[in-house]
């Protein structure tokens, strides 16, 4: 009898141990589990990215009020002088969006956009 009731204590502990290792799983690796302010949605088209269709918008709700003619430098208000400004060695432009620049919130998607519109040239 005690032999059983040993092999019984003996398996149950064994059944509980593997279930343990089962059912707690910790991956500290960001690509699975990015923070909220990293999810790039399914929409968020960072292949094709263009002024016209996904900078200049941005520009214009953002950044325009301040950043136009007769405002502050840099201009952003037309293609060439934002194209001309997010070339810059120092890549500025870039920085300033992804550090949320005078407080203008840019979600992942936009921060993506604009990332890869001036890895591209700025095209």
């Amino acid at each position: 009898m005690k032999k059983i009731l040993f092999l019984f204590f003996i398996i149950s502990g064994i059944m509980l141990i593997s279930i343990s290792f089962h059912s707690c799983y910790y991956d500290n690796n960001e690509d699975l589990h990015p923070n909220n302010d990293t999810i790039i949605t399914s929409d968020c088209d960072t292949v094709l990215v263009t002024y016209n269709v996904q900078i200049k918008p941005f520009f214009d709700a953002n950044c325009i009020s301040c950043h136009s003619s007769g405002g502050t430098h840099p201009y952003l208000n037309d293609y060439t002088d934002a194209h001309n400004y997010a070339i810059t060695p120092s890549n500025k432009l870039n920085n300033y969006l992804l550090n949320d620049h005078e407080g203008i919130s840019t979600t992942a998607c936009q921060k993506a956009q604009v990332k890869k519109w001036i890895d591209t040239g700025a095209n």
